[in-house]
This record gives C-alpha cells, sequence and structure tokens, in this order.
C-alpha cells in the first residue's frame, strides 16, 4: 500500500482488521474510518437516490437488508419501495428515517427499524451527510464492526463496495486491499462480490490484494478456484511448518514445488518474503529502512496504543516525534523541513488565489514579487 502512491493519481482502499494499518494511514493523511468504535463515522447511503441508476442500487440494498431481519420481500413490497425511494429522490430527507416514514407496508417499516438512528445500528446508516471522503487513501477499521454481526456488517459493506464501485470507473490505478479476507469469503454475499471484482476490476485498472493468515482459509472457501485463478501474483510469508504433510499440500495446491517450499520452511520470519508470478519466483528480503520499519513494521498493540498518545500529544506533528523516538533524527528532521515546505507551498497558492480573479497579470505578477520579498527577506532577530 505505501508503495502504490508511486502511480500517478493513484487511489487506495483497504479493509483493515485488528489496527494494523493505523500507523501507516495516519502518517500518510488517510482518510480513517473506524467503523462501528467511532460514532462519528456513519453513512448516507440514499443520499444519490435522486438518480434513478441509484434507486436502481438502493433497491437492491434494501432487498438484502430487509432479508437480514427475516423480511422477503414480494413483489407488491418492491414496488412500494421504488415507490418511496422515488418520494425521496424528489425531496431533501434521504436518510433512513425519513425512509421508514415513508413506506406504507408495515412489514417492510418493521423490518427497517433497526436502522435508524433509535434502531440498534444506531447513526452508522442514518446520516443526514454521509462521513465518507474522496481520499486517494481510505481505511476501514473493521474490528468492532464485526463483532456487531451480519444485521450491521452487511448493509455497510454493501455500501462501501458501490462507493468503490463507483470511484473505480474513472479507470486511475487502484487497489483494494482485504485484511482477514476469510472473515469476509465464509459470507455468501462476500464472495459473490470478491468473484466479480477479480473478474471486471482489472479492465478498469483496479486490482484486489487479499491477506490471509492461512492458505487453509483459501482452500476451504467455495471461492477457491477463482482466487487461485486470478490472484497469479502471491507472496508467502515464512513457515517452519510449511515441510509437514499438511501444510506441503496446501501450498502444492497453489503452485509450489518441493523446493520453494523448503525454501519457505528455512526462511527468515519478519525479512524474507516468497514472490510468486507468472514472471518468476524468488525468495527476497525486504530490507525495509528505519523509516519505513517506524511506519509500515508498527502494527503491535504497544505501537498502536504509543501512536494514539502522539497523536493526542502532538496533533499535526507527531511524526516528527514519531521519528526521534525510533532514532531516526536526521530523517525526522527531514520530514520537518518537507512538512514546512509544503504549508509555505500552500500559502503561496492561497496568497495567489485572492488576487488572481480581478486583477490584471500584471497585478499578479506584482503581488507575487512582493509576497517573495516578504518571504526572503530575513527578520529583525536574523539579521547580524
Amino acid at each position: 500500500m505505501a508503495q502504490f502512491a508511486r502511480y500517478p493519481g493513484a487511489q487506495v482502499f483497504c479493509f483493515d482488521k485488528g489496527y494494523s494499518s493505523f500507523v501507516l494511514a495516519q502518517a500518510s493523511g488517510a482518510a480513517y474510518y473506524d467503523l462501528g468504535a467511532d460514532e462519528t463515522v456513519a453513512f448516507c447511503p440514499l443520499a444519490q437516490v435522486d438518480e434513478e441508476h441509484e434507486r436502481e442500487w438502493a433497491l437492491d440494498w434494501l432487498e438484502d437488508t430487509l432479508y437480514l431481519q427475516g423480511v422477503t420481500v414480494t413483489p407488491g413490497q418492491r414496488h412500494a419501495l421504488w415507490r418511496a425511494l422515488s418520494l425521496l429522490g424528489a425531496g431533501s430527507g434521504r436518510t433512513i428515517t425519513d425512509l421508514v416514514a415513508t413506506v406504507q407496508d408495515e412489514s417492510l417499516r418493521a423490518g427497517l427499524q433497526h436502522y435508524p438512528l433509535a434502531g440498534g445500528a444506531g447513526p452508522l446508516l442514518d446520516a443526514e451527510q454521509d462521513s465518507l471522503r474522496d481520499s486517494a487513501f481510505v481505511v476501514f477499521e473493521l474490528e468492532t464492526l464485526l463483532s456487531r454481526g451480519a444485521k450491521d456488517l452487511i448493509p455497510v459493506l454493501l455500501y462501501l463496495f458501490h462507493r468503490i464501485d463507483q470511484r473505480c470507473q474513472s479507470g486511475v490505478p487502484t487497489l483494494i486491499v482485504i485484511d482477514e479476507a476469510w472473515l469476509l469469503l465464509a459470507r455468501d454475499r462476500f464472495g459473490q462480490k470478491l468473484e466479480e471484482w477479480l473478474r471486471t476490476l482489472p479492465k478498469k485498472n483496479a486490482a484486489v490484494m487479499l491477506a490471509t493468515q492461512s492458505l487453509a482459509d483459501i482452500e476451504r472457501s467455495p471461492y477457491r478456484s477463482i482466487i487461485v485463478e486470478s490472484c497469479q501474483t502471491k507472496i508467502f510469508l515464512p513457515n517452519a511448518e510449511a515441510r509437514t504433510e499438511q501444510s506441503a499440500d496446501l501450498y502444492r495446491a497453489v503452485g509450489l514445488n518441493a523446493r520453494q517450499i523448503e525454501l519457505l520452511s528455512y526462511a527468515t520470519p519478519k525479512k524474507h518474503r516468497f514472490y510468486s508470478s507468472p514472471l518468476g519466483r524468488r525468495l527476497f528480503d525486504m530490507h525495509l529502512g528505519p523509516v519505513a520499519r517506524a511506519f509500515v513494521g508498527a502494527g503491535g498493540r504497544e505501537d498502536i496504543a504509543r501512536a494514539k498518545t502522539c497523536i493526542a500529544q502532538y496533533g499535526d506533528e507527531w511524526p516528527y516525534h514519531w521519528l526521534l523516538e525510533r532514532g531516526c533524527r536526521t530523517e525526522a528532521q527531514g520530514w520537518r523541513q518537507w512538512r514546512k515546505r509544503q504549508t509555505q507551498t500552500r500559502e503561496r497558492e492561497e496568497h495567489d488565489g485572492t488576487f488572481c480573479r480581478d486583477n490584471t497579470d500584471d497585478d499578479r505578477r506584482a503581488h507575487r514579487a512582493e509576497y517573495e520579498h516578504l518571504q526572503l527577506r530575513p527578520r529583525r532577530d536574523d539579521r547580524l
């Protein structure tokens, strides 16, 4: 994920579990959503139902959501939902609360009662303003949401998947990372979505990365064939037990031979990785430097707790202090200088924007010269 920003206009969406991406996300300025734990994170799935294709998506989404509540939607009820969505699209209120007030069918209203603000899901799906931002790096932390069960998990993820699909239409390089993928593969609705992504996203310049702690999770999945076929690039972690009969069978099932399995059994944890793709296969060393380890390798509970303390104590300056704590004094100073340049660039752009609307080119050049003169002129305390 950290390297994907090298591609112009690239965007990354990460579904994380256990806060393993927290430090990297905060240092990178990512949009970070702790689903179910942060009460300020709330979504408005019906916000765009004034558009017909969005109403069609919302109708299917509501049908899935009602099914989780034990309501099987009949053709007549589907028509009632469509009418209610059309009325919402013509008005200004588009929350789930507004939908419940609009739907006349009592069984539909009862099935939706879990999702308004006063229901069990709370504000998660009943916001007037959607929390989701158009950031180039977005992280969704799932640990708390997973503990709340399918009635909350499935509607939220189906909505997020829909928004990601919309972002992929632009064709910019896109990476979708799903940590602990087995948790989603165990649910048929997500398995179907994953299969769809694996088949269609490459045409949109997008890729899916699945991470799992055990190959057995993939082996047991009903979507094993499409995963092995579509995910042709595989990266394996060292495993001292790789040559045992049970583990070796799993490695052979995904295309490794006896020599490659042996390499995995001797490889050094947290240092080596085994790369396999149609382009070749090789054991390699990550060679992470101290700065990369400070952010990419900080996924333990103590690291996360310390990062939260630094953020609370130092605000936007926390990466500087974080690097100092890890012995990266030179890099910390470099970060501070980079941040100063970024601030100056932003101030210059804001200053230029103040005069760009009504002034001539000569006026703008004069203002720019004046601004640069003020920036370069030494302060009284700096003079000898």
